[in-house]
């Protein structure tokens, strides 16, 4: 949780004001105790909706249309993963 509070602070956000996305459920625990709000998602699509739903703002009205959002959400993930050497 340190992380994820630590991350909050340099943002400039408390925790009830953040949405976590990953596709590893156990990422989401540490984001859900400290107060995110979490969404679980197994593509950048299903995550991209998942958000639009939770802020009851549809994303493709602004310059990228919703498939850019979910290839962003999921290339950055997949960026983000690490593996055991």
């Amino acid at each position: 949780p340190a992380l994820y509070t630590l991350v909050c602070k340099r943002a400039g956000l408390l925790p009830r004001e953040t949405i976590y996305v990953d596709s590893c459920p156990d990422a989401l625990l540490p984001a859900k105790e400290i107060g995110m709000t979490t969404v679980l998602c197994k593509t950048g699509a299903d995550g991209v909706k998942q958000i639009e739903s939770l802020m009851d703002l549809p994303l493709t009205n602004f310059a990228w249309s919703r498939d850019v959002y979910a290839k962003v959400l999921w290339v950055s993930n997949k960026d983000c993963q690490t593996t055991d050497a």
